[in-house]
Formats: C-alpha cells, sequence, structure tokens
C-alpha cells in the first residue's frame, strides 16, 4: 500500500514529426524508462476530480519581468533554516495565480538544476524574447523555483502533471545533464502520454545553453531509470 508496481514491458511508443517544433526523436522516451518493473511511490486513495480541482486552484505563473538570473544560480537550499524559509516565502511571491478568465500559461520551463545557471538563463531570455517579437508581449511561465509551494512540497508535486498540461509549449533548455534527469524525462513523458504524438510534439520547444551541442536523441534513446539521477 502507498506504491504502486509499473511495468514497462509495453510502453506507450512515442514519435515525433520532423517538422514539429523540437527538434529530436522521442521514439524511445516511454520504453526505456526501464526493462524491468518499477516501485514507484504513489499516495493511496486520491480522488482524482479533487486533485484536478485543487491542481488548477494552485496553479501560478511568473511574468517575465520577476525573472533574475539569481534564481537559476543560486538556492535557498544552502541557507540556514530561518533564512532559507525567507528566501522560499520571497521567491513564491514572485509567481501570482492565474487572473481571472486566464486559462493558459504561455511557457512551461523545463531544465536540469545541474545544468549552468547563467546558461539556462540566457537561453530562457532568448526563448522570451523571440516569443515578445512573435506576439507582442513577454511570456508568461510556470517555473518550479518560484511557483511550487515549498511548504506544501508534496500537494506541488502530485498538481506538477495538470501544471504541465496547463501550458501551450513546454520549453526545454537543453545541457548536458538534462537527458538524465529523472524529473526532466518525467516532464517530457507526460506531455506525450496525454496527447497524441503528433499534437505533443508540436507543445515541446528545444533551446540548447549557449556553447552546448547535446546529441539529445541518442541520449533519449539510451535513457534507463536506473542509470538516472
Amino acid at each position: 500500500e502507498g506504491s504502486r508496481l509499473v511495468s514497462s514491458q509495453s510502453p506507450r511508443k512515442l514519435s515525433v514529426s520532423p517538422n514539429s517544433v523540437v527538434p529530436f526523436a522521442a521514439e524511445e522516451a516511454a520504453s526505456t524508462l526501464s526493462d524491468a518493473p518499477v516501485w514507484i511511490p504513489t499516495t493511496a486513495n486520491v480522488d482524482a476530480a479533487e486533485l484536478l480541482h485543487n491542481a488548477k486552484k494552485t496553479l501560478r505563473c511568473i511574468e517575465w519581468q520577476n525573472v533574475t538570473l539569481d534564481l537559476f544560480t543560486t538556492s535557498p537550499r544552502d541557507l540556514d533554516p530561518a533564512a532559507k524559509e525567507a528566501k522560499q516565502t520571497k521567491i513564491y511571491a514572485l509567481s501570482r495565480p492565474l487572473k481571472s478568465g486566464e486559462n493558459r500559461v504561455d511557457l512551461f520551463v523545463s531544465h536540469s538544476w545541474s545544468d549552468d545557471g547563467n546558461s539556462r538563463f540566457r537561453a530562457l531570455q532568448k526563448a522570451a524574447t523571440a516569443f515578445k517579437h512573435a506576439h507582442g508581449r513577454f511570456p508568461t511561465l510556470w517555473l518550479d523555483v518560484t511557483c511550487f509551494d515549498q511548504k506544501d512540497l508534496s500537494s506541488s508535486l502530485k498538481a506538477l502533471p495538470v501544471n504541465i498540461q496547463a501550458c501551450d509549449r513546454i520549453l526545454v533548455l537543453c545541457g548536458p545533464t538534462y537527458c538524465s534527469r529523472l524529473w526532466c524525462i518525467w516532464e517530457l513523458y507526460t506531455v506525450f502520454v496525454f496527447a497524441q504524438n503528433n499534437l505533443a510534439a508540436k507543445r515541446v520547444q528545444l533551446e540548447e545553453l549557449e556553447g552546448e551541442h547535446v546529441d539529445a536523441p541518442s541520449l533519449l534513446m539510451q535513457f534507463h531509470l536506473q542509470g538516472c539521477h
């Protein structure tokens, strides 16, 4: 109880059109999650309707003008408990609930905290600037460090798939460690598992980090749950 046995013996196969926004194939993103059954902790007796309701109610976004380099290069985890809580509260306040009639967030930012923070910020800056040129405004963003309620992290994590589906595009800041991070792969998997492959692929936008060339197709093909971190 409290866990679920997940087998990937017959996983849903993912594919990406050559003309889609994402310039790499994700065919094995599901099938390489594991070669054997894996125990994944779950919460028993969770009501799906209640979970969806709570996730929608707590959905947040951050305006581009509130995004700073500091969000990518420092972590409250390095502080003492009192300073950590104060810092997390300040960071959380940078985001906001969705406004009345605002049902979607423009970009879900998917990134690895193990990749260089300066490079991730510059990649996001590039994507935000391109969005402004195309739409006449900067995008609203779902960014984990500001949109997760650190005081109720368990509930925030349960709502993650809803957060992903509430965003029009999934912006992948792809650095050297991205394809080996479980959370990053989980976010990509969530995009594809709830939609037809061609529709899901159109939502994924890859932004390589400056000075880094990541062979994403090969790395995704080689992904195994046992080897991720």
